[in-house]
């Protein structure tokens, strides 16, 4: 059934008569993470581009097509007969993920590739096409000859697009939307309010319960004990597992909050104190808001050998390791806030950092640029 809606799919797209459409100028259509509601690089740069230009007819697609939307922005439902009809008429296209069915371009449209990541821990696209789908690998090859730009924040995450995206555009340096907020947010202060550790395990291949047990009550009390306060640990899952997260909330004896359907990760990150991960770049995205991370996992060498091989040693990372319960609280009680700091910052340099906090900014006024272009 899935080879079959698959390759029906395909025909349509292939055969969808595109050039009958004629592209409006002033028209950008937009798509997050194959039908996501507003969210995303995508939505903080569609927020850009209503405060630059109020001329705008700016679609987005949608798989739920009544959730809230900015008032001025139109609805459409992804992946159906209209959403073709809708990017065969646009002169932008803005998407975070690969697209999947869409009419072939035309060469007055521009398709902006903002991809829904900050700097990739874990091998990504032709650094681990063997441990692709054949299908997945079609599409992104697809998707990749039809990109005519990419955004990045640091010259590594540059070199992976260039290299490994099965694309050959050109890639601004511009930084990521989604980070303005984190990078120039005004840290909490109140010593009143309720604090959270953050724990956002990585998606795996097989689903284990075992794999997300904490230790929930030792660690809400070594932070209330390092950092003062009250504490309380909440969880978000990768989207792909998002329905379990009930199960691991009671497997944890229903002490942490969940906070994997809240639809922006930057509102969640923002109450954040602290954050527990794997192997989930969020590590990065915390790192920018100077967020202590402490990565933990008791499978490394598992998950690298059968999973994911990954782009940086562990000990190349500014943040502490451990491999087991009793080596997080002991990182946890010497942490030195200083010395993260620096360890950050050494970082930054290694990867050539490019972010400003004004990656909305700049794309919004580049896209608006292009718009105007013969």
């Amino acid at each position: 059934m899935k080879l079959v809606k698959f390759f029906t799919l395909q025909i349509i797209s292939f055969l969808f008569p595109s050039w009958l459409f004629k592209v409006k100028p002033n028209k950008i259509v937009v798509d997050s993470f194959r039908g996501n509601s507003y969210s995303g690089n995508p939505a903080r740069i569609v927020d850009a581009l209503m405060k630059y230009n109020d001329n705008l007819e700016i679609v987005w697609l949608a798989k739920k097509i009544d959730d809230e939307f900015p008032r001025d922005i139109r609805v459409v439902r992804y992946n159906s007969l209209r959403s073709f009809m809708e990017l065969a008429t646009a002169k932008i296209w803005i998407d975070d993920f690969r697209k999947k069915y869409f009419p072939r371009k035309k060469s007055s449209q521009i398709y902006f590739q903002v991809w829904h990541g900050v700097i990739p821990l874990k091998k990504i696209e032709k650094d681990t096409v063997s441990n692709l789908d054949s299908i997945y690998v079609y599409e992104a090859k697809k998707d990749g000859k039809s990109i005519d730009y990419m955004l990045s924040g640091n010259d590594f995450t540059s070199n992976i697009y260039k290299n490994s995206f099965w694309q050959d555009g050109l890639v601004l340096d511009y930084g990521t939307p989604v980070m303005d907020r984190i990078i120039t947010h005004i840290p909490k202060n109140d010593s009143s309010d309720k604090k959270m550790v953050l724990y956002c395990p990585t998606f795996r291949n097989e689903f284990v319960l075992e794999d997300y047990k904490l230790d929930v009550n030792q660690i809400v009390s070594i932070f209330e004990e390092k950092f003062g306060g009250e504490w309380q640990v909440g969880i978000r899952l990768h989207p792909n597992i998002a329905e379990h997260e009930k199960d691991v909330i009671d497997y944890n004896g229903g002490r942490i909050v969940g906070y994997t359907s809240d639809k922006s990760f930057e509102d969640v990150l923002l109450k954040s104190d602290a954050i527990i991960t794997d192997f989930s770049s969020v590590m990065f995205e915390a790192m920018y808001g100077n967020i202590p991370v402490y990565i933990y996992s008791n499978r490394f060498n598992n998950y690298i050998k059968n999973e994911r091989s990954v782009y940086f040693k562990l000990e190349e990372l500014p943040f502490s390791i451990s491999k087991n319960e009793e080596d997080l609280l002991k990182n946890i009680k010497e942490f030195d806030n200083k010395l993260y700091s620096e360890r950050i910052q050494n970082f930054l340099y290694k990867i050539g950092n490019h972010e400003s906090g004004k990656s909305s900014e700049k794309i919004a006024k580049f896209i608006l640029e292009k718009m105007v272009d013969k």
